[in-house]
């Protein structure tokens, strides 16, 4: 083994490391080494987490969880990492279904509407999109898989080697959501499901935390309509009943706030540990990275975690430097940007105007939450553009009319819906 390797002996396309960030990875991959364990790294924006999680990943089995599918596309373009999405992001190619769907409801479906039960069982499957991907993500050297997807999928818990929480403050959270069930009055009596025993709950019907004899009485609810429901290749509540299915055998494995509103019926878990401890079950070290980890033992207590060890690098930009201004866009989520795709030149123009309030010679940092969203902003108004160069793939400049040109380099930010950024009077780029 090299005694003091480049970002290049471990496979990262970068010419030198970032303050600390050897360290870091050295410190995480001798803990490893030594019978592995679990070390929370608070590792400010800047620092390079990403490059981290790779360099682990040059001898070793590693596993990256990640919030957003922009930052699943991230590790898989910069890092060459396998990755997996939720079903509903493939195709189904069963082209009999695909017809049916098509003629019947004007709509495509997606693996995520898949009726077979296991999903090997379609004809198609050897070249079904979603299986394929997910099996070369399960036997991937480095994969990387969203915090939803980890907490369901077997095969990515099943996983040996190496997990890398990103962005881990936000971990409890997370996998609380995995555990969370909803469904509304319309979907159970379309599916014609039996009544829910349990019409008012909690005082003024406010909803209350479910006692074993509601957790069973839901159970038993639960089997009941399994036994009514029935998948087939012409139902659109394909996704709604594998749900149930997956809500059913999870019922008993955590404590539940159980709340009836007028429509809808809603399961959230009290806590994150029963998803946490399948997450966790197969790694020999978990590294939990976040800029803003503060004291670690409320998450650790929150995920289960009773010893751990810790690591802190400092900030590479000093404090002064360090203003967040509060744009009032709206959030750039998936859903929102599939309901209004211009929101991305909403943002775009946003940003130019708050720029051109500063003086020409100053250059500063335009910070969002992946590469993709810097092509995306860049591309959505003629003011912004991304220029790409071989050195420099992460270059982002602003002309204006009089041909003077800025840099102003991505990075990513913590704070949904802010612009930050870092305006000193640097020389400006002629």
């Amino acid at each position: 083994m090299i005694t003091n390797p480049s970002p290049h002996d471990l496979g990262i396309n970068h010419p030198s490391w970032r303050p600390n960030q050897y360290e870091t990875y050295k410190t995480v991959h001798d803990l490893n080494s030594n019978g592995g364990g679990f070390i929370f790294a608070e590792c400010p924006t800047g620092s390079g987490k990403s490059s981290i999680a790779a360099a682990l990943g040059y001898d070793k089995n590693v596993l990256v969880v990640v919030h957003t599918l922009a930052l699943l596309s991230q590790y898989r373009d910069n890092y060459d990492f396998s990755i997996i999405k939720g079903r509903q992001e493939y195709p189904c190619i069963l082209s009999e279904k695909v017809n049916t769907w098509q003629s019947k409801f004007s709509l495509t479906p997606t693996a995520a509407d898949c009726h077979f039960d296991p999903m090997h069982k379609c004809p198609v499957a050897v070249a079904c999109p979603y299986i394929v991907a997910k099996d070369i993500a399960t036997n991937s050297q480095k994969s990387a898989c969203t915090y939803r997807y980890v907490g369901v999928s077997r095969p990515m818990q099943d996983r040996t080697g190496i997990l890398v929480m990103d962005e881990a403050h936000d971990a409890v959270e997370e996998l609380i959501k995995l555990n969370e069930f909803v469904i509304t009055f319309k979907t159970i009596r379309r599916l014609r499901m039996p009544p829910f025993p349990l019409w008012e709950f909690g005082k003024d019907n406010r909803g209350a935390v479910m006692s074993d004899t509601t957790i069973a009485t839901a159970q038993t609810w639960l089997r009941l309509a399994l036994k009514k429901v029935k998948l087939d290749e012409y139902s659109k509540d394909v996704k709604t009943i594998l749900r149930l299915g997956r809500f059913y055998k999870r019922l008993d494995e955590n404590k539940w706030f159980l709340q009836i509103e007028k429509d809808k019926i809603l399961f959230r878990a009290l806590d994150a540990k029963s998803v946490a401890k399948e997450v966790f079950r197969s790694k020999s070290t978990v590294l939990l990275m976040s800029a803003t980890i503060g004291d670690p033992k409320p998450l650790a207590k929150s995920l289960g975690i009773e010893e751990y060890e810790t690591i802190s690098t400092p900030h590479p930009i000093a404090k002064k430097y360090r203003r967040v201004h509060d744009l009032k866009m709206p959030s750039l989520s998936a859903r929102n940007l599939k309901e209004h795709p211009e929101y991305y030149r909403q943002q775009a123009e946003t940003i130019w105007n708050w720029i051109s309030k500063f003086p020409p010679s100053w250059r500063g940092l335009i910070v969002t939450t992946s590469f993709e969203e810097v092509s995306c902003i860049g591309s959505s108004t003629p003011t912004i553009r991304e220029a790409i160069s071989p050195r420099r793939p992460w270059a982002f400049w602003l002309r204006r009319s009089t041909a003077t040109a800025w840099r102003w380099k991505p990075a990513r930010s913590r704070t949904p819906n802010t612009v930050g950024t870092s305006v000193s009077p640097w020389a400006r780029w002629v």
